[in-house]
């Protein structure tokens, strides 16, 4: 069973990336909770957002103080986007429920596609295309991730797909 859960990221680096809370994030929160009626919201940081569009969320989400992980499998991570990268497997791999970047309106509702199965984009895919060129830049997009919680694929892309290099974390596709 996938659990009617909504989870999104912000606010990992003091200066949020440079890009505090604004509507677009308020949009993709809102969007989600009115297209999938019923489920539970829930916004994680470390440090919390501020400003108008988040006082007009605030309150209809759950929110949870995180401690972003500074390093995986004994290898240190310096950005934060590959910070909330892990945080969102670690959370998805625990709970289950529907991840959602923060820049991810929603059109649809989700409840469509629950089959039990780890549901995620591909990355680098442009519509208008029947078939795929050799040169094509082929990946999973993590921006959405629908899962059960202890999904055997996210355990497995986090342990045995995540690969380093001083600035980078990529994953095995």
């Amino acid at each position: 069973m996938i659990p009617k859960k909504l989870h999104f990221i912000t606010g990992l680096k003091s200066d949020f990336g440079g890009k505090p809370f604004g509507f677009v994030h308020y949009m993709a929160i809102k969007s989600a909770m009115e297209l999938n009626q019923g489920f539970q919201v829930y916004i994680y940081y470390k440090y919390e957002p501020s400003g108008p569009y988040w006082d007009l969320i605030r309150s209809r989400v759950t929110e949870v103080v995180v401690e972003p992980p500074e390093s995986i499998f004994g290898n240190r991570i310096e950005h934060f986007a590959h910070k909330a990268d892990i945080l969102r497997l670690e959370i998805l791999i625990r709970e289950g429920g529907v991840y959602l970047d923060m820049d991810t309106i929603c059109n649809q509702p989700f409840e469509t596609v629950f089959n039990g199965k780890v549901v995620m984009g591909i990355e680098g895919f442009q519509l208008g295309y029947d078939r795929w060129n050799a040169g094509d830049r082929l990946g999973l997009c993590n921006a959405l991730i629908i899962t059960p919680a202890g999904a055997e694929f996210l355990t497995a892309f986090i342990h045995e797909g995540v690969s380093f290099n001083s600035s980078t974390i990529s994953y095995a596709t």
